[in-house]
């Protein structure tokens, strides 16, 4: 139960984002910014990933690691996770919704 609600904890915050990304009007200025912030979360999240294989070879925690498969997929996976839904997140931005890039905002 735990290993699946940690992924859809996650995958949830994902979507909520990614449909807030559709209801803010943003303006074009914010494109280079915005790729900044997706490549410092795509590194933070492989810093993530990696601090978390680590202690999954740690003898201790080793062994409830590895009861928690999914997970283990999942983070190991993680930064390809973050840029391909980042790249989303960013599509949403910029092209979709209101003001779709151009600054304008409707009421």
């Amino acid at each position: 139960m735990f290993d699946f609600g940690i992924v859809l904890l996650n995958a949830s915050f994902y979507l909520a984002a990614i449909i807030l990304g559709m209801k803010v009007p943003v303006n074009k200025a914010f494109a280079v910014p915005a790729l900044l912030v997706l490549a410092a979360a795509v590194w933070l999240s492989s810093e993530i990933a990696n601090i978390y294989y680590l202690f999954g070879q740690t003898p201790v925690i080793g062994g409830y690691a590895a009861e928690f498969g999914f997970t283990m997929d999942y983070m190991s996976n993680l930064p390809v996770i973050t840029l391909g839904l980042g790249g989303l997140l960013l599509v949403a931005l910029f092209t979709i919704g209101p003001g779709a890039g151009r600054g304008e905002t409707t009421v």
